[in-house]
């Protein structure tokens, strides 16, 4: 319904204005929560916390740094919406179509974007710390320099996103969908990635000490000088990937699929390869002091250079070994 059209509209929109969010909420009560027209509205710096804007349409509306902390939007449609340096902690935005929306440094801590649209939205620098992103699709969007830390990506499609310098200690990304988006030097300790799809994704420079990325996939991913000390990739699908440089001592790769990854130059001590497969991999110059190998498929694995070799070179060569 068309603001002009909606009972009391223009009684409504000076209530928002003037930031009376108690008597607009009651309104609205009075009026059945009928959805608002409210696009393109300009409501930059407004005062509305507790403010009940449920399934209203605000898109292309101007938010920038308006306090809606704790505010309602569920299935609210902020199309395009500068919602900048905004404040909008523990607000209810399930289901919100926030596609191409601007959230650049809004603070969104523990708020509620379980299935949220957030497609090719820009959230540079925001603060989504424990945030509920859970099945949101995030398609494109820009998170360069966000801290996402304890938030909950589960299930989230984030193809083709960028979230260079992000900080997401403790995050749940489990099921998550990261094809082909850029990591690079992401903070990820601690992250459960299982079963994640990464393939073709950036994640060259990123910390991922202790991250969980059991049965995840990581075609082809750049994992280029990564830490992934002591991470659990179990079961994981790294056909192709880079992991050039990377530090994985103590890290569980038993039953990993690395046929043709480049491990070069990479520090595997006491790394564990049990049930791996390696076939055609590139260990060359790679540490391996203590790195566990038992059962693991050598087939053309190139250890050429490679220093503390946990096999003999009769062994590693009998194994079908290049060195």
């Amino acid at each position: 319904m068309a603001l002009s059209e909606h009972p009391n509209s223009e009684k409504l929109f000076e209530l928002l204005r003037v930031g009376s969010v108690s008597e607009f909420n009651e309104m609205r009560n009075r009026n059945g929560y009928q959805p608002l027209d409210l696009k393109e509205v300009v409501l930059i710096g407004a005062n509305l916390p507790d403010v009940d804007l449920n399934s209203c349409n605000l898109s292309n509306s101007n938010l920038a740094g308006a306090n809606l902390t704790s505010a309602q939007l569920y299935n609210a449609k902020l199309v395009s919406s500068n919602l900048s340096r905004a404040i909008l902690t523990q607000a209810n935005l399930k289901a919100a179509d926030l596609r191409e929306a601007n959230l650049s440094a809004a603070d969104l801590n523990a708020t509620d974007l379980r299935m949220a649209d957030l497609a090719e939205a820009t959230l540079i620098g925001a603060e989504l710390s424990s945030a509920d992103l859970s099945g949101a699709n995030l398609v494109g969007s820009i998170l360069s320099g966000a801290e996402l830390s304890n938030a909950d990506l589960s299930g989230a499609i984030l193809t083709r996103a960028i979230l260079g310098t992000a900080t997401l200690s403790a995050a749940l990304l489990n099921g998550a969908v990261l094809s082909y988006a850029i990591l690079s030097g992401v903070v990820l300790n601690d992250a459960d990635l299982s079963g994640a799809d990464l393939t073709g994704c950036n994640l060259s420079g990123a910390d991922l000490t202790e991250a969980t990325l059991s049965g995840a996939t990581l075609v082809g991913a750049n994992l280029v000088g990564a830490n992934l000390n002591r991470a659990h990739l179990s079961g994981a699908l790294l056909t192709g990937a880079i992991f050039n440089g990377a530090i994985l001592k103590e890290a569980n790769l038993s039953g990993a699929n690395l046929s043709g990854a480049n491990l070069n130059k990479a520090l595997l001590n006491e790394a564990n390869f049990s049930g791996a497969n390696l076939s055609g991999a590139l260990l060359n110059t790679a540490d391996l002091l203590r790195a566990n190998l038992e059962s693991a498929n050598l087939k053309d694995a190139s250890f050429v250079g490679a220093k503390n070799l946990p096999l003999s070179v009769d062994e590693l060569r009998k194994r079908g070994a290049k060195l």
